[in-house]
Formats: C-alpha cells, structure tokens, sequence
C-alpha cells in the first residue's frame, strides 16, 4: 500500500501523503470522465437495435462496433469488479471491447488493478513513484483519482491526442 507518493514542486521533488495528494489533485471527477461516458460510453450502451446502432457508428465515427460483446463483457465484468461504480464497470467493458487489455498484454485482473501505471501494468516502480487503482480504492477522492487514471487508456486506444 503506498502511503506517501513523490509530487514535483519548485524545481524539487517531496513526499506528501497519499490523502493529501488525493485532496490536492482529485477532489473533484475530472470533466473528461463525464464527456466520455455521456459520447461514447453511455450511447453504446443505449444500442438495442439496428437503427440505434447505426446511429451511436455515426456518432462514434466507426463502420463496426461489437456492442453485444461489450453488453456481455459488462455482465462478466459486474461480477469479478462488483465493487465498481456502474460507470467505472461500463468503461471497462467499453474499453475491452475495443481489444485494450490485448494491446496491454493481456494482464489479470490483480496484476492490472496493482500497476501504477495501467497500461503497461508489467512495468516495475519505485514505491513512491505513483500509486495503483488497489492503493487508493476506499480513500477519500479515490473514485476520482482512479477515473482519471482510467481515461489515460485512451492514449492506447486512440493514440496520444486523446
């Protein structure tokens, strides 16, 4: 468990506190979280036919999406992460839909939940270079902190403009 994680503050670095980073940078959801969910996320999840599948590809600028083995990953995935918000375990199913944990390695679920960093969750860090989603899971802001740390897999979905 990581108590205190490494910050960069006027040209130095300091150990802070896990909670107090949390307080400091993740009070609030990122904006991003709610722009994903309520584009892409959200209408995915919404297809129950052809005409709302063809309208969520328009809108997602794709010719193909498997949403019936997003829906089925999502089942899957409420039991072995059912102690995710809704959202969070939507996102996961949307992500893996689009084959992210393939392009990750293909890691379990404990050794990806443990990665500092999720998405090369094979590579090795320094106790206070960072924290995992297991670390702040429970902490007060740790939702947050874990949505914003969950949008950053959209740099492997979408390249780095995301």
């Amino acid at each position: 468990m990581v108590e205190k994680i490494r910050i960069y503050r006027n040209n130095g670095h300091m150990l802070i506190p896990i909670e107090q980073y949390l307080e400091e940078y993740h009070s609030k959801t990122v904006p991003d979280w709610y722009n994903f969910l309520d584009d892409l996320v959200y209408k995915a999840f919404s297809i129950i036919d052809e005409d709302s599948y063809r309208v969520f590809l328009k809108s997602a600028s794709l010719k193909y999406f498997d949403y019936k083995k997003m829906k089925d990953l999502y089942e899957w995935i409420k039991i072995d992460l059912g102690f995710f918000e809704e959202d969070i375990l939507k996102y996961i199913a949307y992500i893996a839909t689009f084959g992210y944990f393939e392009q990750i390695g293909n890691p379990s679920w404990y050794v990806w939940l443990n990665a500092k960093d999720i998405n090369e969750p094979f590579k090795k860090y320094n106790d206070d270079e960072g924290f995992s989603i297991v670390d702040i899971m429970g902490l007060k802001y740790g939702t947050n902190a874990i949505k914003r740390k969950l949008l950053s897999a959209t740099r492997v979905l979408y390249g780095s403009f995301a």
